[in-house]
């Protein structure tokens, strides 16, 4: 058997990029032949993976794994190949939410279309969330589909050996591009208003990739306008990511689109107390580890950190409930179930 992966974006900096590695370890592991193929491929990434029209195909024994996120020239390319076809849908950002980059709106827009076809072409599919299963549902999907958590190692992505020292300030933390959907400039109003009412010895540290051009970005810049309690770090390596995973007091996340919220597992991982606006599959990740928002409203959200945060008993709470949530996400677990899907079914 051969089993091939397919994605429209490959890159070793987004859970998508992450989730396609390790199940490429994973089949090398067990000598079964293997490679990651895509349209658009990071600079740092093209020794791992190959351009889609690179592929030489056979139709031996061939299984191909296609990753949907976006609107996809691979899967137009991909479903006119007469191999057995598998789907890990990873859900699609709502294009309302990109009317100012109307490129990249069309390109999610097409994304939506294109799961008008996945019944007729694919034989079943992963979701990494019981919300992606619905999606997928509503447009038409009756093939079997199996809720899986994305492959993430978090032992192995955190594996630097280091002890951060303990800020001054209680810290706050949300990790994620900065975009629309992820709504860090509710973040910031919110922060604001903490730091006002509630606790004025207080930061924000929001990590995340963004475009100096995008508006959205100048929007947020703005908001934060002179609060040097406030930190927008961009990118930062897996040291620096791990050092303020260990520093921060709290993660807190008021994104309104999520499919399966990877840094909501990693603050789990760290025992970091998460408070999260419910939207998406933020409760599906979350579970019992952390407390949901119905609110958004900048008052009521700043008075429920200063209540929980000052409470030692929820803390202790939320850390036990993140232990078990965790047993769901074991590495070795998830293989079993990976292997079992992209083998036997």
């Amino acid at each position: 058997m051969k089993i091939y992966q397919f994605l429209e974006t490959f890159s070793d900096g987004d859970a998508i990029g992450y989730h396609a590695m390790g199940i490429d370890r994973l089949l090398k592991s067990k000598n079964i032949k293997t490679a990651i193929y895509a349209n658009n491929i990071e600079k740092k990434c093209v020794k791992i993976a190959k351009y889609y029209k690179d592929f030489k195909f056979d139709e031996e024994d061939n299984v191909l794994l296609f990753h949907h996120s976006i609107g996809s020239e691979v899967f137009e390319y991909v479903k006119n190949l007469s191999s057995i076809k598998k789907l890990i849908f990873h859900n699609i950002t709502p294009p309302s939410y990109f009317r100012h980059r109307p490129d990249f709106m069309k390109m999610l827009e097409k994304g939506y279309r294109q799961l008008h076809e996945f019944d007729r072409v694919f034989t079943n599919s992963i979701c990494d969330s019981e919300f992606n299963k619905s999606v997928l549902r509503s447009y038409g999907f009756k093939k079997k589909i199996e809720v899986i958590p994305p492959f993430v190692s978090l032992r192995d992505k955190f594996i630097i050996s280091m002890k951060a020292k303990k800020p001054k300030k209680f810290r706050v933390l949300y990790v994620s591009q900065i975009a629309p959907h992820k709504n860090q400039k509710k973040l910031v109003k919110i922060f604001n208003t903490y730091q006002k009412y509630f606790n004025s010895n207080s930061e924000l540290y929001i990590v995340g990739g963004y475009n100096l051009q995008d508006s959205y970005y100048q929007e947020l810049r703005g908001e934060t306008g002179k609060n040097k309690s406030i930190y927008l770090t961009g990118r930062i390596s897996l040291r620096k990511l791990k050092s303020l995973y260990q520093s921060s007091d709290l993660f807190l996340s008021m994104s309104e689109h999520e499919g399966f919220s990877v840094p909501l597992v990693e603050a789990m991982y760290f025992k970091l107390p998460i408070i999260a606006y419910e939207a998406g599959a933020v409760a599906d990740t979350l579970k019992s580890g952390g407390v949901l928002l119905k609110s958004d409203n900048p008052l009521v959200v700043g008075a429920i950190i200063e209540t929980i945060m000052k409470n030692k008993l929820i803390i202790k709470k939320i850390r036990l409930n993140q232990s078990k949530v965790m047993k769901l996400y074991k590495p070795l677990l998830i293989e079993k179930e990976l292997l079992k899907w992209l083998v036997k079914n």
